[in-house]
């Protein structure tokens, strides 16, 4: 099962990674610092949802990104800066933050989605802005045939979920409301980064964006 949630700003790191025994979880992000601040160690990260909901930490190594529960699980933190950063790896749950944003896309196709591999129902949850690039594109595609596909044979297993910033919790209401009056007169930013919105092209462009996605 892959989730895809497109969100601008995620609301809060998946409880199922904390209340499952005896598991070894993945959290992702595009950089090695952007798994430690937003996925563990940022306001809505695994430890402080953790506290929140009275599980355990029986250790943190911050240098490793190794979080260790007193239920007996592992979370283990890895960035998509090196395309084949987790090849061998196997894992039962994976959050990733910002999929879009990440530099290498051969990441997900080659090395992510083999390492999903343990368990009877391994499941990955990406939140994401949304950002008109080809990896995105194609999951918001799969997610139309999540049950059964047009033939009605078996479906992909994509879920799709949408939200807006409003809907954060953990998004101040006051810098929200600055945020789309400076946003007003740029109805790209207030549609991608607050209302979480897929945009298509623009008319006219010189360079269309799916030609840079295809060299990267």
């Amino acid at each position: 099962l892959t989730a895809v949630s497109m969100a601008p700003g995620f609301s809060g790191a998946p409880l199922p990674i904390l209340a499952t025994k005896a598991i070894c979880s993945r959290l992702g992000g595009p950089t090695f610092e952007a798994v430690r601040g937003v996925c563990l160690e940022g306001e809505s990260g695994i430890i402080a949802e953790a506290r929140r909901n009275s599980v355990e930490i029986e250790s943190y190594n911050k240098n490793r990104q190794e979080l260790e529960l007193a239920n007996g699980s592992k979370i283990v933190g890895a960035s998509a800066e090196k395309p084949d950063s987790i090849r061998g790896y196997n894992f039962a749950y994976v959050w990733f933050d910002e999929l879009a944003m990440i530099r290498y896309f051969s990441f997900y196709h080659e090395s992510l989605q083999p390492a999903m591999r343990k368990g009877d129902n391994p499941r990955l949850l990406i939140t994401t802005t949304p950002k008109r690039v080809r990896l995105i594109r194609d999951l918001i595609e799969k997610s139309r045939w999540e049950h059964a596909d047009a033939d009605g044979g078996e479906g992909t297993g994509v879920h799709l979920t949408e939200a807006i910033s409003a809907e954060n919790i953990h998004f101040s209401r006051k810098q929200r409301l600055k945020l789309e009056k400076d946003y007003a007169g740029n109805p790209v930013m207030l549609a991608q980064e607050l209302r979480g919105e897929m945009l298509g092209e623009t008319d006219g462009a010189l360079f269309p964006q799916e030609q840079f996605n295809q060299t990267r």
